[in-house]
């Protein structure tokens, strides 16, 4: 198939930071075969005239969790909800429901599983307290009798209702998880609230999956909301215990037998998982490991002396999750917010992940000058989700300390690049939308410094040619060259620049998508729009998608949610 792009504004970051623009594009067999400006080749085949659009390289989001962005649309929406009976109220709302169905026929109707009620996004700052499952209004069990888990928007606090406690056995008696924390009243019984590992406690409600074919359905859902919003290619983190799906590629590659993926898939799965059930990992495997996701820092909180976060592996553990990682062949994806969990994993790289082995640290917000040195000596790839900063900003000074090393190392993109370390970006969708082209605005306009905002040729890069990088796919995709995949994307905008600007980038929309020469998505005017998080408000599109990752470090009692994904 041969398809002629031409009469448009076609930009590609093709080395050294500087974005090259052409007029046309010609692809064929689904790679693109030449591309330049000035008059276009007489080829056979589609033509597609742009009419000055704007067209970029296939975008990444390069960490994000497809199953439980999938799922998430099936649960009940508590994002903005603003006060406790606005919260009851949806969730009567949607006990009461059923799930609508896909609008892809070829896919089986997902329907919300009954043996419990799951509910997303709520935030205590919005709602003046924390949810229990007996507060002032009795919260969750006046609302819901079926067992309820509504989970904050950060995934890493949760509220049971009392049918939903006693089914997990959770009681008075019920010894705290290492790691966790089981809030209980003044008689010590469970308030409800679950934060941090003591989410363990959730299995006997959670360890029951869907069928396969919700399964499969779930993750189209999710990959269905990337490729609308141009994403071409993601690295999802699917796991049991991040969305609960035990066996993701097993429904991937059913999804690819039947040729069903709307873009380009590398797997992240749980590193106990390596060497059991998943399969081998092989030399151009995108297979990664996700083998922990702290948060904690070497100096206790600003405002909080006795707190310095929360540690959800040992340094012992990442040396025996590394290690078995290694005897197996596979890369390493291991998540730290605070630099002291950035410090025990790069010790850990530094040991078993040469730097020709690209491993990955991701969100890596809190750092400081030696650690970025480390990762610029050590090849580390550091994978950033611009789109948490506009939330993080009301509590950073408090919280870190204004004036820190952690504080003048927050989000230190640009630094990261000029020590010659590869910057990834994404979203860690459903705590954000799966938007990249917010995610570039972001980078941009909302770093914590102006220093450390960037240029839109930097931003582009950290979701094209740096992400391929980060997924051992660069020789394949990333930029607009011939030889390379045919993955592109045409926005409705119209620049005769070399570059986009933030506004530009929040309000144009992605109107046609390609993967491998063949039209993915193609929003019509008179198809129904679902352009998701293009500004600052909650509650995108009816899902819970928010701004930023967890402020939970604000709630009343000072216990710490460790804001890692």
């Amino acid at each position: 198939m041969s398809l002629l792009l031409r009469n448009g504004h076609i930009l590609s970051c093709n080395g050294g930071g500087v974005v090259k623009r052409t007029t046309w594009l010609h692809a064929e067999g689904g790679r693109i075969k030449s591309i330049g400006s000035g008059d276009p080749p007489n080829v056979d085949g589609d033509v597609l005239d742009l009419e000055g659009r704007t067209v970029l390289p296939g975008l990444a989001d390069s960490h994000l969790h497809v199953f439980a962005l999938g799922k998430a649309t099936t649960s009940v929406n508590l994002e903005g909800c603003k006060s406790m009976e606005e919260l009851q109220s949806r969730a009567r709302e949607h006990e009461e429901a059923t799930t609508p169905a896909t609008d892809d026929a070829t896919v089986p109707n997902a329907t919300l599983p009954q043996r419990y009620l799951e509910g997303l996004g709520w935030d205590q700052d919005l709602l003046g307290r924390t949810p229990t499952r007996r507060g002032g209004g009795s919260d969750l069990d006046a609302c819901v009798q079926t067992p309820a888990i509504f989970y904050r928007r950060c995934h890493h606090v949760a509220v049971l209702n009392s049918a939903a406690l006693k089914i997990c056995s959770i009681t008075a008696d019920t010894e705290d998880v290492e790691g966790g924390v089981i809030e209980r009243d003044a008689s010590h019984e469970p308030t409800g609230v679950l934060r941090e590992k003591a989410l363990e406690l959730l299995e006997p409600l959670t360890n029951q999956e869907e069928s396969f074919e919700v399964q499969k359905d779930y993750l189209l859902r999710g990959l269905k909301l990337c490729v609308e919003n141009g994403v071409t290619f993601v690295q999802s983190n699917d796991s049991k215990l991040l969305g609960g799906i035990s066996r993701p590629w097993e429904a991937y590659g059913s999804l690819a037998d039947e040729s069903k993926l709307p873009c380009r898939v590398f797997l992240t799965v749980a590193w106990q998982d390596v060497g059991s059930t998943a399969p081998k990992a092989k030399q151009d495997s995108a297979l990664r490991l996700r083998p922990c996701a702290l948060v904690d820092q070497l100096e206790p909180y600003a405002d909080d002396p006795q707190n310095s976060g929360v540690m959800q592996m040992s340094t012992e553990e990442i040396a025996k999750a590394m290690g078995h990682l290694k005897e197996h062949g596979f890369r390493v994806e291991a998540h730290a917010i605070g630099d002291r969990a950035a410090s025990d994993l790069i010790d850990a790289f530094e040991k078993f992940m040469p730097s020709t082995e690209r491993p990955v640290l991701t969100h890596c917000q809190f750092l400081n000058k030696n650690l970025v040195e480390r990762m610029s000596k050590g090849g580390i790839i550091a994978n950033v989700q611009p789109q948490f900063v506009p939330s993080d900003l009301p509590i950073i000074k408090s919280r870190v300390g204004e004036g820190t090393e952690r504080f003048n190392y927050a989000y230190v993109w640009r630094t990261l690049m000029k020590a010659g370390v590869h910057v990834a970006g994404g979203s860690d969708a459903p705590v954000e939308a799966p938007t990249p082209l917010v995610g570039m605005a972001d980078a941009m306009e909302h770093a914590l410094f102006a220093s450390e905002r960037l240029t839109f040729a930097e931003a582009l890069s950290m979701y094209t040619t740096e992400a391929a990088f980060a997924a051992c796919a660069e020789e394949r995709i990333g930029t607009l060259e011939p030889g390379k995949d045919a993955d592109f994307v045409v926005l409705d905008c119209n620049t005769d620049a070399e570059a986009l600007t933030a506004s530009q980038l929040r309000s144009c929309q992605v109107e046609k998508v390609y993967v491998q020469g063949k039209l993915v998505h193609d929003r019509t005017t008179n198809a129904k729009r679902r352009r998701i998080a293009t500004g600052d408000g909650p509650g995108k599109s009816g899902l819970p998608f928010v701004r930023g990752r967890c402020p939970a470090c604000s709630m009343t009692s000072h216990r710490t949610c460790s804001g890692s994904r």
